[in-house]
């Protein structure tokens, strides 16, 4: 968003350089980019190595969840999956977590449950191979969200 773009409309000029600058103006030392998506991990890498500053998450947030089966991205939700591992893989000391995942009911409209459900425990695949800790999102999930957390086998 701070680039401008906001879902493919432009909606102000890129202000990324100015975030960045007023956010360690006022003493903040460290910042994590987040990936949402396979496209938004690589992006928010390739942004953590132009600063010493910036670190970055790999991961799909339950809204994007849908984009594992979605063939004009990968082949096959595993080969998306194995993307982001390799990703999660390239730069050990800038991918600092996994994630935005988790779930979210309250825009069921971009992603269902059970897509959600599905592809939120695949990532705990990668935080275990990877041995990064996850960056949860968690909205109005009636338990579903710790049941999953607490009795995962």
């Amino acid at each position: 968003m701070f680039r401008g773009d906001y879902r493919g409309k432009i909606a102000h000029e890129d202000d990324l350089e100015y975030v960045l600058k007023r956010a360690l103006d006022v003493g903040v030392e460290r910042m994590m980019i987040t990936g949402g998506s396979l496209s938004e991990s690589k992006e928010a890498l390739e942004l953590a190595r132009s600063k010493d500053y910036l670190f970055s998450t790999v991961g799909c947030h339950p809204t994007r969840c849908s984009e594992f089966e979605d063939t004009s991205i990968k082949a096959s939700p595993e080969a998306y999956y194995e993307e982001l591992l390799e990703i999660a893989r390239s730069e050990h000391t800038k991918v600092v977590a996994i994630g935005e995942c988790g779930l979210d009911y309250d825009r069921l409209h971009f992603c269902d449950k059970e897509t959600q459900i599905k592809y939120f425990e695949k990532q705990f695949q990668l935080a275990e191979t990877t041995k990064l800790p996850m960056f949860l999102h968690n909205r109005n999930t009636d338990g579903d969200f710790v049941d999953i957390l607490f009795y995962m086998e």
